[in-house]
Order: structure tokens, then C-alpha cells, then sequence
């Protein structure tokens, strides 16, 4: 029984709610209100999560099946700046000696400044 206060109150809205409730005498099952068939789909249950937790991208994920899946999930990193460059882990307030990119000392390290600008692993992603 409720001890007073708010779960008296919720305990009533409760019991207004469930007593004009009628129980037909069947077998109960489970159905999943989702999809039309009322049959569970992992499917669905994906789009439900992508559509209403997890945040929105502005251009959606593409995985190339034709590439090993720690490439694909590697360009998704650079693409998304979550890369560990000396850039990002600073930012994250994890205190480091330096922020300038170790192999040209001239520039923050960064993805950008990594893949774009660093001369020899510039050349190397036009290959790509």
C-alpha cells in the first residue's frame, strides 16, 4: 500500500486508469507494435534506436564491403575528427607535453593536419 503523499496520488491515478480495464480470457502473446506483422525484427528495432537515441549525422555512414572493416572503421574516425591526435587528446583535458605534430614540429597535430597536410602522407592518400 502506498505511504501517503505522491504515491497515494499516483496509486489512485493508477487504479482510476485500470478499473474499467476488461481482461478478454485468452491465451496472452507477445507482439511487437513496430512492424505490421507484430513479429520482432532486429531491423526495426535498429531504426527505432538510430531514430529516437542516437544523434543525427550529417552525411550518413557508408561501409565499403569490399575493404577490411578496421579501414572502414578508420576513414569513419578521420571523417568524424576521433582520431587520438595530440589535437583531440588535449582537448579531452588529458595534459601532454606538446600539441605540435611530431613529424613535421611546424603545425598542431590533427587529422586534417595529418592526412592533408603533412607532405609524404599527403602523397600517400592520393594513391587513394
Amino acid at each position: 500500500m502506498p505511504r501517503g503523499g505522491v504515491e497515494q496520488k499516483n496509486y489512485g491515478l493508477l487504479c482510476s486508469k485500470v478499473a474499467n480495464l476488461v481482461l478478454p480470457n485468452i491465451l496472452d502473446r507477445w507482439c511487437w507494435s513496430l512492424e505490421g506483422s507484430q513479429e520482432f525484427s532486429v531491423k526495426s528495432s535498429r531504426i527505432l534506436i538510430d531514430n529516437t537515441i542516437l544523434p543525427k549525422a550529417e552525411v550518413p555512414t557508408r561501409w565499403l564491403r569490399v575493404v577490411p572493416i578496421k579501414v572502414n572503421v578508420h576513414a569513419w574516425r578521420v571523417c568524424l575528427n576521433k582520431l587520438p591526435t595530440r589535437a583531440n587528446i588535449s582537448f579531452r583535458g588529458i595534459d601532454i607535453p606538446s600539441i605540435a605534430c611530431p613529424l613535421c614540429n611546424s603545425a598542431v597535430e590533427s587529422s586534417f593536419h595529418i592526412f592533408s597536410l603533412v607532405p609524404w602522407l599527403a602523397k600517400f592518400g592520393e594513391n587513394f
